[in-house]
């Protein structure tokens, strides 16, 4: 077989054995912690106000944004929540686009999923080492330096066994009240101009909470 000489191709031949080594490695830049999350197979929903045809392994990379962290930590209760593990301004690791649908009915169950784009995501893993470098806006191919990076990393990379920190973070993430669920579902409904589930929401909204009818009425 003929060498693969583009480092992005190399990528592509290294994940997929040779097969569809027309194709090019993207990456996204995701916040910590959820960068975290999707690499360490755990999240499996990325929530996106876009959609894309791509299909197949992406590389997270973890933006240098933290208000995120900080917002579960202020909130972490009983249990302080470790950043340890946190890297940001990285390339940190794969996942595999599976499918991207518009928020609906059947997957609202998902504690990940919140729209108005869901991004399907499995096989998520972590690098061994996390490769610095910045993040950028929608899907983009990475430089030749960083692909010759990822190309070195892609084989070995792996999710991780969650210890006592990652758990307690992964039940952060998701320990999200009815009501709260419910109002990002309704909001981001409204987006996609769905009303019949916009309007069930509403209904959902007010026999869980008949007082927050005005935020109900203001929302549709």
């Amino acid at each position: 077989m003929r060498a693969v000489t583009d480092p992005v191709a190399a990528i592509t031949h290294t994940i997929f054995g040779g097969i569809g080594m027309t194709a090019q490695l993207r990456c996204l830049a995701v916040q910590q912690p959820f960068a975290w999350a999707l690499c360490a197979n755990v999240k499996s929903i990325e929530n996106r106000t876009w959609t894309t045809k791509y299909r197949g392994t992406i590389v997270i990379v973890a933006s240098s944004a933290t208000a995120q962290i900080k917002r579960y930590q202020k909130d972490a209760k009983p249990e302080k929540l470790s950043t340890e593990h946190l890297t940001v301004s990285a390339a940190i690791g794969l996942v595999d686009i599976v499918d991207v649908v518009p928020l609906n009915p059947k997957i609202e169950g998902n504690s990940w999923a919140f729209g108005p784009y869901c991004w399907q995501l499995a096989n998520g893993r972590l690098f061994k080492a996390p490769i610095p470098c910045k993040g950028k806006l929608n899907l983009y191919l990475p430089d030749d330096e960083l692909a010759q990076k990822i190309s070195a990393q892609a084989p070995v990379a792996k999710a991780p066994t969650l210890d006592r920190s990652g758990s307690a973070w992964i039940a952060a993430m998701t320990n999200i009240p009815a009501d709260e669920r419910i109002y990002a579902h309704m909001e981001n409904y409204i987006k996609l101009d769905d009303w019949d589930n916009v309007l069930r929401m509403s209904a959902s909204g007010l026999a869980l909470n008949p007082d927050d009818f005005d935020f109900l009425a203001n929302q549709a």
